[in-house]
């Protein structure tokens, strides 16, 4: 799997960028982060739970840190070397203020979503549990706060500052990709909820769904952002 990976970016950072291509790249450095990160937090968490550190650290354990530690750098400081937004514009194109405000308020909103995932992810994992994430298990309440107001404020510059800041291009594109997210959860979700009480599906999750309208969502907006 981390070999695919390792591949897939590499092999679209030697392609010219279109908007599709630019938000896989960046999907799949941000997931090499999040795991290299994810096997770091994880180690200490059970390092501290098991009341080991601070202490002397096994070979195992210490390369584990360092190792994943290494990965976690790496993949953020290739996405600024690589620059997967580079190509998707032409660059001999001058940038209005507006623009770049537009790009900035957008940029911010994803990275104002990603502490209360981080949150949620760590306040909720366990040995016994790695995925409780995804779950509907219950979580600490400061956890659940905290989640919430880092998606809250995401959402607020996203779909308003970032909306009524871009330009005429963008907010259809937007428009578009919600169009698509937005028709999958209303044809989905009653056909799911249906066929999940006569047996055929297994109970109806709601954030699955979700995330699958956030994709969609997603490759929506890039596509038509790109035409």
């Amino acid at each position: 799997m981390n070999l695919l990976i390792v591949g897939a970016i590499w092999v679209l950072s030697r392609r010219r960028r279109t908007g599709p291509g630019a938000a896989v790249l960046s999907v799949l450095l941000a997931l090499v982060a999040f795991m290299g990160f994810s096997v770091v937090a994880t180690v200490v968490k059970i390092q501290v739970a098991a009341h080991l550190l601070p202490g002397p650290l096994r070979w195992q354990t210490a390369w584990a840190l360092t190792s994943n530690l290494f990965i976690c750098v790496a993949a953020i400081w290739s996405f600024f070397w690589i620059k997967p937004w580079k190509g998707v514009e032409d660059p001999d194109e001058p940038l209005s203020p507006s623009t770049r405000k537009s790009k900035k308020l957008f940029g911010l909103s994803g990275l104002a979503a990603i502490p209360g995932t981080l949150v949620l992810y760590y306040g909720t994992f366990s040995k016994e549990h790695p995925a409780a994430m995804f779950s509907n298990s219950q979580v600490p309440l400061w956890v659940a706060l905290f989640a919430i107001t880092s998606w809250l404020l995401s959402q607020a510059i996203n779909k308003w500052w970032w909306y009524f800041s871009a330009d005429e291009h963008e907010r259809r594109a937007d428009d578009f990709g919600n169009l698509l997210g937005w028709a999958l959860f209303m044809i989905v979700t009653p056909a799911w909820w249906v066929a999940s009480r006569a047996g055929l599906l297994p109970h109806m999750d709601a954030m699955v769904l979700w995330l699958i309208a956030v994709w969609i969502s997603a490759i929506g907006y890039f596509w038509r952002k790109s035409h």
